[in-house]
């Protein structure tokens, strides 16, 4: 068994701390996506003269939903790709400072001192 591998308990800790992040990146992109539907549609019903007409008529609701379709699916597949990214980039993070912290861990292991190299052979002054 390698010496300086990482110890499954300190593996499991550092995933742990990946999948709270992750928990928080997805809290996040809900939030994100609530906030910018929620101010979609608040437009939408503003700019209606009366609201009580979609209760009435089905067909005006559906019209809305077609109309208001796509910018709610662009707007999840941005939202969607930013916490994507921030997982990334979380797993990137942790695992980069798990592997720093090991690096300097180990590197303050005591070394095994190298001697220094020879001397370059001296060559003899040829006659003139």
């Amino acid at each position: 068994m390698l010496r300086n591998m990482i110890s499954w308990g300190k593996a499991f800790y550092k995933g742990f701390i990946i999948l709270l992040w992750s928990i928080l990146w997805g809290i996040v992109g809900f939030l994100l996506f609530s906030l910018t539907i929620s101010s979609l549609l608040t437009g939408v019903l503003v700019s209606l003269e009366d609201p009580t007409k979609i209760i009435n008529n089905p067909q005006l609701l559906q019209e809305i939903v077609a109309q208001y379709a796509w910018p709610i699916m662009l707007a999840f597949i941005i939202i969607f790709a930013l916490i994507s990214v921030a997982v990334y980039a979380t797993l990137v993070k942790v695992i980069g400072n798990t592997v720093l912290d090991e690096v300097k861990k180990t590197s303050q292991l005591p070394t095994i001192p190298v001697p220094p190299p020879p001397p370059p052979p001296i060559e003899p002054e040829k006659p003139k």
